[in-house]
């Protein structure tokens, strides 16, 4: 009987996080769609966003290689 409810347990908890992730992506949509037209604006700053990001990841690599090398 343990078992059973240890089973059903899981069931819920997975039931439980499926309705959460669908929630979550819902929202994600429904934001997308109301503000595609502002996305427009906003694209170019997030590409300097991930250049930026990259270029800052690629100096970590080249002074953490300097690093160990000396």
């Amino acid at each position: 009987m343990v078992k059973f409810f240890k089973i059903i347990e899981k069931i819920v908890w997975v039931i439980a996080a499926l309705a959460i992730v669908l929630v979550v992506i819902m929202m994600v949509y429904g934001i997308i769609a109301n503000t595609q037209q502002g996305w427009q604006k906003v694209i170019p700053y997030l590409y300097l966003a991930a250049f930026l990001f990259a270029i800052y990841k690629a100096m970590i690599v080249i002074v953490t290689s300097l690093y160990k090398i000396q």
